[in-house]
């Protein structure tokens, strides 16, 4: 970590901690949002194509285990946006006061 002349951290060092938390929380979030939408416009392409009952059972399948798997990116991406977070707020107790 880089430090002033006298040894401590610079006075903006919480600063871009918080920022690069809440950018990952904020992007995490997006991307969430884009790929629960996109997930549902598939969802609704294939109810629109299906042809028959168990194509459309079949198609259905597809779409929520792809909605599944979202989820779990999704949750490893807000994980890890709160540990990112918690070590942030951990350094930013350590700086000393000016």
């Amino acid at each position: 970590m880089a430090t002033t002349p006298g040894g401590n951290p610079p006075i903006y060092t919480p600063f871009f901690g918080v920022m690069g938390a809440t950018s990952e929380m904020v992007f995490s979030a997006l991307g969430d949002a884009y790929g629960s939408a996109k997930t549902a416009v598939d969802a609704a392409k294939a109810t629109a194509q299906a042809q028959t009952p168990a194509e459309y059972a079949q198609k259905a399948r597809a779409t929520a285990q792809a909605a599944a798997e979202h989820a779990a990116q999704a949750q490893q991406a807000a994980q890890a946006a709160a540990e990112h977070a918690d070590k942030a707020e951990a350094a930013a107790r350590n700086l000393p006061t000016a």
